[in-house]
């Protein structure tokens, strides 16, 4: 799979200890790469979500065009939901690292009960994970990283989103490609990269704890 394949060459270059560094510029502190392979990865499942629901619509999940509008209004909804609470949780900061690692383990889930999903009410149920766990995902990948990069993020966390855009592309084109020949199996695939793609850039839990003081 192409986006197997770019996750084990992103494994390869952020696996080793503390794991390479974007700096920001003069002044800024330097951006654990790790973090770029958090948001690729996160993206990529977002991308092959977005692409492979309505092609399963017709076919394994049996829903009308009405109800894959409902599911995608309610991944809005449930996304809008997780952000706006994760801003009223700020003051808990301390907690967002597990938060963080909650949510890959959700999002996971979430992918895999979609692959089994045969009805409109399990695909709702799958999609709120999906739609919850990546709303909490994304920001916090993002919020962590700043307490990273120090005074001056602007360059780094242009990188960052370019590794967001570049694993939303990824996924966008296998979650297309390949449900051709998976169908919904594309779903459990997603979840399996998603979830050694972020154990392999991220090793060891300590960098997460450095983001709770």
């Amino acid at each position: 799979m192409v986006a197997l394949g770019a996750f084990i060459i992103l494994a390869g270059v952020f696996r080793s200890e503390g794991g390479p560094r974007v700096h920001g510029g003069k002044g800024a502190h330097a951006l654990p790469a790790r973090f770029l392979g958090l948001n690729l990865l996160a993206y990529l499942g977002l991308g092959a979500f977005e692409v492979a629901l309505p092609l399963a619509a017709p076919g394994p999940l049996a829903v009308d065009p009405v109800q894959v509008s409902l599911l995608f209004v309610q991944c809005s909804l449930m996304m809008l939901v997780a952000q706006g609470a994760l801003m009223w949780a700020a003051p808990f900061r301390a907690v967002f690292p597990k938060v963080l690692v909650t949510s890959i383990a959700v999002y996971c889930a979430g992918l895999l009960a979609l692959a089994y999903a045969g009805s409109f009410g399990a695909a709702l149920w799958a999609v709120g994970l999906i739609a919850a766990s990546s709303g909490l995902l994304l920001p916090l990948i993002g919020f962590l990283a700043t307490l990273e990069i120090g005074d001056r993020p602007g360059a780094a966390l242009g990188r960052l989103t370019a590794a967001g855009g570049l694993g939303q592309a990824i996924g966008s084109v296998s979650g297309g490609a390949l449900y051709a020949q998976a169908g919904m199996g594309i779903f459990a695939a997603t979840a399996f990269v998603l979830g050694v793609g972020a154990l392999l850039v991220s090793p060891s839990p300590r960098w997460l704890r450095r983001g709770s003081g």
